[in-house]
């Protein structure tokens, strides 16, 4: 199995970030075996060489106390002084120096713990050597040396003894070096490998973001956006792939438009025919009506009403005229519209109907002017409210809300109503589809070709028991 883009850089930035482990760890090596401070002893060590000569005067020494334990006499001029020495005392067999009592105590005091070695009295420096003659009696004899090879000794032996704590120091100073090392190590290998994958996640994931968000394009689902990071030309590459996906988006949706326009048109003659007929005798019986009440006291109370219906029956029979025009709606006839002033209108006209409902109007004090159609704005505004009534009951919100976007005006109608599942939501545009059982499924799609002709866009937003919110999108020109 390959290995991904991210494993990829992670293990190139590992292999680079080793270089300096392996440094430390060559400096390592070179500091415990090639150290100066801690190499071996070499062959021509001092030390040695007072200790040979210190054996050769021993030997010589033993076969003198021997020579002179069976003969009772002492060669001439070596050794410097013999003696014997018992539980009664010593007596001086031979002594070319004279020893004190004290210097001859400590010298048979000595050798009751050794047949050989050193004392030191008062800066004299004697070397002596002790043998057994019977169990009660002991035979010394030894040298008395200048205070130059004394001090000779005594430099000789600082300096041996400093070595032998060179040697002993010499594996604590390793174990100490290889821990420090191993640590120092340790430590630069996870640093290593931390650094190495911070950086390959943070250089990999706009590629990957990229990567997942390509296949959900390429899966139908094209409201794909990336969030900005890094810069040069990665930042380049979102911004450029979000830019794409917008288009494609907008260009989908106006694509998926044009085909449920397209399902649309053929029931646009039945939906004219079917229209136009009442509409007429409608509009004659109202105008009767405000014949007959023009002297009456009631006509007050009703000449708002019957203004309104007049006006939504030649709205309608004007939408009629359109329809019968070759089955489809003809170009928009632009012009200026005021859209807080549409939407005081259809709040009074449906503020009654409303009076139960949470009914909510928000517009900008000022007048909110595009260049659009009033007539397909009006038709949108009327089925968009009437499926919020629908959708809702009694204390349920209903709102009504214009805004002004960079180049568009949104008119939003929402509702705290029963809302729409995925399902029914992706066909509730679609022609004679509706979940009503008087509903004739074609407010939405009317709605969606009326926003359509006028350049702009519908949005749909509903969860099951929430509510749906419409948006309609309207360019300013």
């Amino acid at each position: 199995m390959k290995a991904g883009f991210q494993g990829r850089l992670f293990r190139l930035f590992l292999v680079f970030s080793i270089v300096p482990i392996i440094i430390i760890t060559l400096i390592g090596y070179y500091l415990t075996t090639e150290s100066e401070m801690f190499r071996p002893d070499s062959p021509s060590d001092p030390s040695q060489i007072a200790e040979y000569h210190s054996n050769i005067l021993f030997d010589r020494l033993e076969s003198a106390l021997v020579e002179t334990a069976s003969s009772q006499m002492a060669s001439p001029g070596f050794p410097d002084f013999v003696f014997l020495s018992d539980t009664d005392g010593t007596e001086a067999i031979k002594t070319h120096h004279r020893l004190s009592p004290d210097l001859a105590g400590r010298i048979v005091e000595a050798g009751r713990a050794k047949s050989r070695g050193f004392v030191v009295l008062n800066n004299t420096l004697c070397q002596f050597v002790v043998r057994p003659i019977d169990s009660t009696r002991f035979i010394y004899g030894g040298i008395i040396h200048d205070e130059a090879y004394g001090a000779l000794l005594e430099m000789i032996h600082r300096g041996t003894a400093a070595q032998n704590v060179s040697r002993r120091l010499r594996s604590e100073y390793l174990l100490f070096l290889s821990l420090l090392f191993i640590i120092v190590s340790g430590a630069s290998i996870l640093g290593a490998w931390y650094l190495s994958s911070r950086l390959s996640r943070r250089l990999a994931r706009p590629l990957q973001q990229l990567s997942k968000a390509s296949q959900k394009i390429a899966a139908g689902e094209f409201q794909q956006q990336i969030q900005r990071t890094g810069d040069g030309e990665v930042a380049s590459l979102i911004d450029s792939f979000n830019h794409m996906a917008r288009r494609l988006d907008d260009t989908t949706r106006r694509l998926a438009q044009t085909e449920r326009v397209a399902a649309w048109r053929q029931v646009a003659r039945r939906f004219a025919h079917e229209l136009r007929n009442p509409l007429q005798p409608l509009l004659v019986s109202l105008y009767r009506i405000e014949k007959q009440l023009a002297d009456t006291d009631a006509y007050d109370q009703i000449y708002e009403p019957l203004k309104a219906a007049s006006e939504e029956v030649k709205h309608l029979r004007q939408l009629a005229e359109r329809f019968s025009h070759l089955a489809k709606l003809p170009p928009p006839k632009l012009g200026v519209v005021d859209l807080t002033a549409l939407l005081a209108s259809i709040s009074n006209l449906y503020r009654e109907q409303l009076e139960e409902r949470d009914f909510i109007v928000v517009a900008p004090p000022s007048g909110l002017v595009v260049n659009s159609d009033l007539a397909y704005l009006r038709e949108a505004l009327h089925n968009l409210v009437q499926n919020a009534i629908d959708a809702t009951s009694k204390g349920q919100r209903v709102e009504l809300r214009l805004a002004a976007g960079d180049d568009r005006a949104l008119i939003i109608v929402s509702d705290g109503g029963v809302g729409m599942k995925s399902d029914v939501m992706a066909q509730a545009s679609l022609p004679y589809y509706t979940t009503k059982e008087k509903g004739t499924g074609l407010g939405l799609a009317i709605v969606e070709k009326s926003i359509a002709e006028l350049g702009g866009q519908l949005r749909v937003e509903s969860s099951p028991d929430e509510g749906t919110t419409v948006t309609l999108e309207i360019p300013i020109r």
